[in-house]
């Protein structure tokens, strides 16, 4: 819309490349500017997802496939 950039984060193990048969999830926040809650729960998972990659075998699994 109005040919703004379209910032994102993309988590994963292998990110741009499309692997068939592996899920693909988008997470969106902040739809409405003064709405933050949902910008700082979604920064807080991130954070989450990448702190426990390779700690946390769960999280690793949930990334890796």
């Amino acid at each position: 819309v109005e040919n703004l950039d379209l910032w994102v984060i993309i988590i994963s193990d292998q990110p741009l490349i499309h692997e068939a048969g592996e899920p693909e999830v988008r997470y969106v926040a902040n739809i409405h500017g003064d709405e933050s809650v949902g910008r700082e729960c979604l920064i807080l998972f991130i954070e989450y997802l990448c702190l426990n990659y390779g700690k946390n075998d769960y999280i690793t699994k949930l990334i890796d496939n």
